[in-house]
C-alpha cells in the first residue's frame, strides 16, 4: 500500500511539476496537492529508513542494517528532494508584495521543472510498475507532456529570441501556449504537423536531441509490434500444431467422434488456461530456480486453504512450531494432487474402495446416494472434504459424485 501512495506521488510530480514552467496561475487544489505530496514525500524519508530489504534473495529486518542500506541508496537522494520541495513551497509563501524576490522567484519557477527528477522514484518500485504494466501509449503520452514542458522551458532561457515570441505565443493563454507545445511533441515523432521554427543554439541543440529520440522511440515501438506479431503468431502455430497432433492420434486409434469431440473441447479449454497461467498445471520455468524449502512453502501456500477445512489440521494453525509447519508443508506437496474433470466425469462410483478424499475447488459436482430405495443428489459445496473418513480407517464410497460441468478440485491420498 505504501508503494502504491508512492506511485501515485510520483505520477503527481511526472505530471503537475512540469507544468509549472509555464508559469500557470494561481490554483487552490494545485496547491493542496502540492503539500500533501510534500509532506508525503517527508514521511517516506523516515519511513524508508525502517524498511526491511532484500540482500541475495533473503529478508532484512535488522533496524540498524536498513536504515544504513536507505542511507547508501536512496536516502540522500531523497533528502535533497525533500529540501527541493520545502524551498519551492516557502519561496511561494513569501514571494507577495516584494518585486525583487517576484523576480526571483519566477525565475525559479521557471526552472521549477527540473523537480520531475523524482520520477527516478519509479525505480524503486519495479513490483508496482510490473504489476500495472501501464500501456506503451500512456508512458508515451506521459513522454511527450515532459517534452511539451521543457520545450518550453527553453524559450524561459532566452527572453528576448526565442521559438515562442517568433510563433506569437510568448503572450497567449497558459493553455494555447501548452497545446502548442504538446502538437511540437508530437510532431517531432511525426504525428502531426508543427509550424514551429529554431530561433537560436540552445533550441537547435534540443530539437537535434528530441529528433535523435523521435528515432529511437519510433524503431523501438515498429520493433514492439513486430515482436509482439511474432509472437502471437508462434503461440498459434504452436497451439494447432498440437491439436493437429490430437486429431492424429485419435483418428489413428479409431476414438469414436462423439468421444474425439468431447476430449478436444476439454483440451481447448484447459490450454487457454494453461497459456493465462490460470491453471495448475501452468508451466512457470522461473519456478524451477526455487529452492526445495521455497517451493514447499510455496506448495503450502496454495492448498493451506484447502487444507484447514480438515477439522485436524485447524486445530494445529496458526502454529509457529516448525517441525509442525515443515509435515504440513511435506503434506501439500506429497499427500494434495489439484485435478480437472470435465463435463459429466465420474469422480468414483458407490461400493468402490475409497483410496482418496477430494474437496472441490470450483465448478458444479454432484453428489448421488441411495436411501430408503430413493436416489438423492445434493450439489456439492466448498466446505468440507468428501470422503474424509477413508483417511482414517478402511473404507467405501457410500455414494457417486460426478462433474456437471468443468470443475477442478483436490484429490488427498489416504495412504500419503
Amino acid at each position: 500500500m505504501w508503494n502504491m501512495l508512492v506511485a501515485a506521488c510520483v505520477l503527481h510530480d511526472l505530471v503537475i511539476i512540469p507544468v509549472y514552467v509555464f508559469d500557470p496561475p494561481e490554483n487552490v487544489p494545485l496547491k493542496v496537492l502540492e503539500w500533501m505530496t510534500q509532506i508525503f514525500w517527508q514521511a517516506d524519508l523516515i519511513v524508508g529508513a525502517f524498511t526491511g530489504f532484500y540482500r541475495r534473495g533473503t529478508l532484512i529486518l535488522d533496524i540498524r542494517k536498513a536504515a544504513w542500506q536507505y542511507l547508501v541508496t536512496w536516502g540522500v537522494f531523497d533528502f535533497l528532494l525533500v529540501i527541493m520541495g520545502w524551498l519551492f513551497i516557502f519561496l511561494d509563501l513569501v514571494e507577495d508584495g516584494q518585486a525583487d524576490l517576484i523576480a526571483w522567484s519566477r525565475t525559479l519557477r521557471a526552472i521549477r521543472f527540473l523537480r520531475f527528477v523524482r520520477v527516478l522514484r519509479w525505480l524503486k518500485l519495479r513490483g508496482v510498475t510490473e504489476a500495472f504494466k501501464e500501456p506503451k501509449g500512456v508512458r508515451l503520452l506521459i513522454l511527450n507532456h515532459l517534452l511539451a514542458c521543457c520545450w518550453w522551458g527553453i524559450a524561459l532561457i532566452y527572453p528576448d529570441q526565442n521559438w515562442a515570441r517568433a510563433s506569437g505565443l510568448w503572450d497567449a493563454s497558459v493553455l494555447d501556449q501548452y497545446l502548442t507545445s504538446l502538437n511540437w511533441s508530437f510532431a517531432m515523432l511525426g504525428v502531426g504537423l508543427s509550424s514551429i521554427r529554431t530561433t537560436n543554439t540552445l533550441e537547435i541543440a534540443f530539437f537535434v536531441i528530441v529528433a535523435f529520440r523521435s528515432l529511437m522511440t519510433y524503431a523501438t515501438l515498429v520493433s514492439s509490434i513486430t515482436s509482439l506479431t511474432s509472437a502471437l503468431s508462434k503461440i498459434k502455430e504452436d497451439e494447432t500444431s498440437e491439436f493437429r497432433l490430437l486429431r492424429s492420434y485419435l483418428a489413428y486409434n479409431n476414438i469414436g467422434a462423439e468421444l474425439s469431440h468431447k476430449i478436444s473441447r476439454f483440451l481447448q479449454h484447459q490450454y487457454h488456461l494453461r497459456q493465462e497461467a490460470k491453471s495448475a498445471h501452468a508451466n512457470v520455468p522461473l519456478l524451477e530456480l526455487l529452492s526445495p524449502t521455497l517451493r514447499r512453502e510455496l506448495e503450502y501456500a496454495r492448498n493451506a486453504g484447502s487444507m484447514e477445512k480438515l477439522d485436524f489440521i485447524a486445530e494445529l494453525l496458526p502454529t509457529d512450531d516448525l517441525q509442525v509447519l515443515q509435515v504440513l508443508q511435506d503434506l501439500a506437496v506429497n499427500a494434495m494432487t489439484d485435478l480437472v474433470a470435465a463435463t459429466k466425469d465420474v469422480i468414483f462410483l458407490c461400493g468402490s474402495t475409497a483410496s482418496h478424499a477430494f474437496l472441490k475447488i470450483n465448478g458444479p459436482l454432484s453428489y448421488f446416494s441411495s436411501q430408503d430405495d430413493e436416489e438423492h443428489q445434493v450439489s456439492v459445496t466448498e466446505e468440507s472434504w468428501i470422503a474424509e473418513i477413508c483417511l482414517w480407517v478402511s473404507w467405501v464410497y457410500q455414494g457417486d459424485l460426478v462433474a456437471e460441468d468443468v470443475s477442478r478440485f483436490l484429490e488427498r491420498a489416504y495412504d500419503s
